[in-house]
């Protein structure tokens, strides 16, 4: 498949942190990016007639109880959450960044009108609850430098899907 070049603006701290992982796992900062892009639903698809991909990252990290929860699978459930805080119009910040994501959540919100299942927001809750406490690799990620930062914004996301 053809690359083409993408510029984008992240935080120095991201940035420190991501290289670390990458160094680790033998990767590039380029493909964690590439990786991600690669799996965000198709604003105008049928994708945006299906929760799947939601409920399976967070029932993935249920499913490792207090077993190591291992850093992508700890993010990609995070952004499920972010999904389901959304859904339920608790939209946190919007700008540039979160567009593709405002765009397919509306859109599958005006396919959808209604509540969302009660057990699709217990499990979101559950799965934050579980990616901040060890043994989680996102977490000690985090805790490398000051996790302050890190935790108040999923405390955010918690109380946004909570609400």
């Amino acid at each position: 498949m053809p690359k083409k070049r993408l510029n984008i603006t992240v935080d120095a701290a991201v940035v420190e942190r991501a290289r670390r992982y990458t160094r680790r796992h033998n990767t590039s900062i380029s493909g964690l990016v590439s990786e991600f892009l690669a799996h965000l639903p198709d604003a105008g698809g049928e994708e945006a007639e299906d929760l799947s991909p939601v409920l399976r990252e967070i029932v993935g990290v249920l499913q490792t109880g207090d077993e190591y929860l291992d850093v992508d699978q700890a993010c990609c459930a995070l952004a499920a959450c972010e999904v389901v805080a959304r859904l339920l119009g608790n939209w946190g910040q919007r700008d540039a960044y979160s567009e593709p994501l405002d765009l397919w959540v509306e859109t599958y919100a005006n396919a959808h009108p209604g509540p969302l299942p009660p057990d699709l927001v217990q499990g979101a809750l559950a799965a934050i609850d579980r990616i901040t406490r060890p043994p989680s690799e996102l977490l000690e990620l985090w805790q490398e430098d000051d996790p302050q930062e890190w935790l108040a914004a999923v405390a955010d996301l918690r109380s946004r899907v909570g609400a």
